[in-house]
């Protein structure tokens, strides 16, 4: 089973919400708080060989994230912000629109 953990960076923390539990969780974006964000996620379970990342590229911020959780071998994808913005926007409509 694969797991999939979407990434929201900011300069001074990230959150992360885990696919299969819904939950958001609240890190550090330094070099310690990455370290505990990736203990945590061995600790329950999300190994790199069953683990999606998804890091929207927030200028700089994102790089050390994507360092060294690439060098912890999971595998992460960064992607380009506008495209979260469009599928966010599609997801807004889909919504409204099964609301009438």
């Amino acid at each position: 089973m694969k797991n999939y953990i979407g990434i929201d960076i900011s300069k001074r923390d990230f959150h992360a919400c885990f696919s299969d539990i819904g939950d958001v969780l609240k890190f550090d974006n330094t070099k310690e708080g990455i370290l505990y964000f990736l203990n945590y996620l061995k600790q329950n379970r999300f190994f790199n060989t069953n683990t999606l990342l998804g890091l929207e590229s927030t200028g700089s911020y994102h790089l050390q994230l994507s360092f060294l959780a690439t060098n912890a071998k999971y595998t992460v994808f960064v992607i380009n912000p506008l495209i979260t913005r469009i599928q966010s926007k599609r997801a807004v409509h889909i919504m409204l629109m099964y609301r009438t």
